[in-house]
């Protein structure tokens, strides 16, 4: 049986080690991103902030078909945003500026059959996002809107 023995060099080495692990560990990167800081405070004084809720689509103004019972879901985390647009769930990368809202035109779902409704809120909500540039949240509230300034989305909390 071996045993081991610790030296003074050794045991200021480890601790040194330790040492300088613990604060790696706890220390800042100085990379963070502004824009995703931005995502998860919240807009209009509301107490809800973007990021956390799954946002359930309950108006839709701007997409141009009936919602109807159409169940579609947008969750924001860390420049991402993904849920289901009526059939398919998505994902696509986001950005916010202040409470300016931008999402990429590459925009990733699944490619399950859907019945007729789903399929047509799924194709306007899809192609919708793209052309949104800015958002509000009061209360429960989502408000997605375009450069003009018209509500094309209208979402709650959930």
């Amino acid at each position: 049986m071996r045993t081991w023995t610790t030296t003074p060099t050794r045991a200021i080495a480890a601790l040194g080690c330790s040492a300088l692990l613990l604060l790696t560990a706890c220390g800042d990167d100085d990379d963070d991103d502004d824009s995703t800081a931005t995502t998860a405070a919240t807009a209009s004084g509301s107490s809800t902030a973007l990021e956390g809720p799954t946002w359930t689509l309950v108006a839709g103004p701007e997409l141009g078909v009936p919602l109807g019972d159409v169940s579609v879901t947008a969750t924001f985390e860390a420049g991402t945003v993904s849920g289901s647009s009526g059939c398919n769930t998505y994902t696509a990368p986001y950005e916010v500026d202040g409470s300016g809202l931008s999402f990429a035109e590459e925009i990733s779902a699944t490619m399950m059959a859907c019945g007729d409704a789903e399929t047509a809120v799924e194709t306007a909500f899809l192609g919708l996002l793209p052309r949104l540039a800015s958002y509000s949240i009061d209360g429960d509230t989502l408000t997605l809107s375009d450069d003009d300034g018209t509500a094309a989305l209208e979402f709650t909390a959930a």
